[in-house]
Formats: structure tokens, sequence, C-alpha cells
């Protein structure tokens, strides 16, 4: 998977990357500079305002991560710890793998 730009982000006219996938600095910073986050924890992050509903009706939010110098879009989560953590730790075996 390429990596999201910004020039992919203005010929989408909407934010479209992938769960899982890497996105350009500038993203990752405009995103958490944009709106105060709802969660954040070192380098993840959740912005601060909600993108849609699960089917329960609960709140998903767009949430990002910083490995080094790879910036990454997780995807669209409920604001729980545990499912952060569960994402990540996916990211990172499939980035290993």
């Amino acid at each position: 998977m390429n990596t999201y730009t910004v020039q992919d982000w203005h010929n989408d006219r909407d934010f479209k990357a992938q769960p899982g996938q890497k996105v350009e600095a500038s993203i990752y910073w405009d995103m958490l500079c944009g709106v105060p986050p709802i969660y954040s924890n070192r380098d993840t992050f959740q912005v601060g305002e909600a993108h849609s509903h699960d089917h329960e009706g609960r709140p998903l939010y767009g949430t990002f991560t910083r490995r080094g110098e790879d910036y990454y879009f997780i995807g669209y989560l409920r604001c729980s710890t545990d499912e952060i953590e569960k994402a990540k730790q996916t990211l990172i075996k499939e980035e290993e793998a």
C-alpha cells in the first residue's frame, strides 16, 4: 500500500486513507493540530471530532500513530484504550511481517 499523501487527500476531496496505511507526516500533524484530540497517548491520538458511528451508535474517531519517522492512519475506532492498543499491535505485526 502506498503512502497516502496530501495530494491524494486533495484529489479525493475527503480523507480516504485505508486503515493501516502510511500517511505523510504533514497529514499526521494537521490532524493532531486541527481539533484537540479526544485521546492522546505518546505518539497515538484520536481526532477530537467523530467521523461516524458504529452499528450501536457509538462514535468512531480517526486514529493515527507514529513509529519513529513513519506515520500511520490506524482507522476509525471507538475511544477505547483497549481497541486502540489492539489496532496498534496489529499494525506493528503487519509491518514486521
